[in-house]
C-alpha cells in the first residue's frame, strides 16, 4: 500500500496526548464537548450529500462512533447499503447494542489506515469528527481512494487548523478534550490529492469560528 511518508511541508496543529481511535470509548464521544462538535458536523454533512451529491446506493461511515449519522442516512437514503467502520471495540459494541429491530446498518471493527472491505465497493464514504484521530492520515485517505468506486465521493467532516483553531486556544482545548492532528486546509488538499481525490468544494460551519469544515472530493 502506498504511503506519503514523512512530508516535511506538512503543516499540521499536533496536540498533546493525541490518540488513535482504538483508544476511545463510548463515554468520550458522548462527552458535551463531542456532541457540541458532532450535531453541526451531521446537518453539514447530510446537507452537502442531499443537495449537491447524487444518492448514493452504498455508504460507509469512517469512525462511525455509536452509528448515529448512519441511522440518520437510514431515513433519507433507505435502499442504501450501509456500513460503519471503527477502531473503537466500545464504540462497534455501543453501535450494535442501539440497533433497532430490522435495522440493515452493518458495523465492523477497523483502522481508517486497513480498512475491511473490498475494493470499489462504495460510492459514498463519510467521516465526522474522526479524521484528526487517525494515525496515519495520507495513508487512511489511501484507503478511502481504494474502498470507493471511480467517481465516489468523500465527505470529511472535522475541525481544521484555519479560524479560530489558528489562535491556538481550540487547539489547545480540543487537545485537552479530545487530542488529534488537525491539518491546515492546504494541506490536507495535498494529501487528498495525492490519494487520487479532487478537492470539489470546502464549506466552514459557522460554529467554533470556521474551524469546523466540511470538504467534499471525487475520486478520480
Amino acid at each position: 500500500m502506498w504511503r506519503l511518508g514523512n512530508l516535511k511541508e506538512r503543516k499540521d496543529v499536533r496536540t498533546k496526548g493525541a490518540t488513535r481511535p482504538d483508544h476511545r470509548t463510548a463515554d468520550h464521544r458522548d462527552s458535551p464537548l463531542h456532541a457540541k462538535l458532532l450535531e453541526p458536523l451531521h446537518d453539514m454533512t447530510m446537507h452537502e450529500i442531499t443537495s449537491k451529491t447524487s444518492h448514493p446506493r452504498s455508504v460507509v461511515d469512517l469512525g462511525c462512533g455509536s452509528g448515529q449519522f448512519l441511522r440518520r442516512a437510514a431515513t433519507v437514503f433507505p435502499e442504501a447499503e450501509l456500513v460503519g467502520v471503527d477502531g473503537s471495540a466500545g464504540m462497534i459494541h455501543a453501535a450494535e447494542m442501539g440497533a433497532c429491530p430490522g435495522e440493515r446498518i452493518r458495523f465492523l471493527r477497523g483502522r481508517a489506515e486497513a480498512l475491511p472491505l473490498a475494493d470499489a465497493s462504495f460510492d459514498l464514504a463519510v467521516t465526522t469528527a474522526s479524521f484528526h484521530h487517525w494515525a496515519d492520515q495520507p495513508c487512511g485517505l489511501s484507503e478511502v481512494s481504494r474502498v470507493l468506486r471511480a467517481g465516489g465521493t468523500l465527505v470529511l467532516a472535522d475541525v481544521v487548523a484555519a479560524g479560530a483553531l489558528r489562535v491556538g486556544a481550540l487547539a489547545w482545548l480540543l487537545g485537552r478534550l479530545d487530542g488529534g492532528r488537525f491539518s491546515k486546509p492546504d494541506a490536507l488538499d495535498r494529501m487528498l490529492a495525492s490519494a487520487g481525490f479532487q478537492v470539489e468544494r470546502r464549506t466552514p460551519a459557522p460554529q467554533w469560528g470556521g474551524a469546523l469544515q466540511v470538504t467534499v472530493a471525487r475520486r478520480v
